[in-house]
């Protein structure tokens, strides 16, 4: 039980921090299979991890005494364009709604997804800031979005 916790708290702070979406969790066999869909191939690259996500990786791999090991099964849909690929970003724009499936900084440039780990001057405070604003608006938004209590009357008045 201790291991499939870590290995959850891993999976939601690694979606939460590192622009990860969509995940589930299988336990299949002896193993745990994680599905998440990500903004690059390499964005499950160590060099984009922080410290607290390679102190979990660690702690589940010790428990399981095995190795994570990332496989990359395709693409979401055809027609993804990527992430910005600017060296240098006119200003960014922060955005995101209820349906968004990429991170929520965007370039002013190109308008292209910017994923957090490359932010090379952003600390692990400000990076979980602009993720609970992301969360705390797709929230807002999916609330107006599902919301029909009192529209009726809104309209007619």
């Amino acid at each position: 039980m201790n291991l499939w916790r870590s290995f959850i708290l891993y999976c939601i702070h690694f979606a939460k921090v590192d622009n990860l979406k969509a995940f589930r969790t299988f336990l299949f066999d002896s193993s745990i299979k994680c599905n998440i869909q990500t903004l690059e191939k390499n964005s499950l690259n160590k060099k984009h991890n922080t410290e607290w996500v390679t102190r979990h990786i660690q702690k589940v791999e010790n428990l399981s005494s095995s190795k994570l090991q990332i496989k990359t099964l395709g693409t979401t849909y055809k027609n993804y364009s990527g992430v910005c690929k600017c060296k240098k970003h006119g200003f960014l724009i922060l955005f995101t709604h209820w349906l968004n499936d990429a991170g929520p900084l965007h370039c002013g440039t190109c308008y292209k997804t910017i994923p957090l780990y490359k932010l090379p001057d952003i600390d692990q405070i400000n990076r979980q800031s602009i993720l609970v604003w992301e969360q705390n608006y797709i929230s807002c938004d999916r609330l107006q979005m599902g919301s029909t209590v009192g529209e009726k009357w809104a309209i007619n008045k």
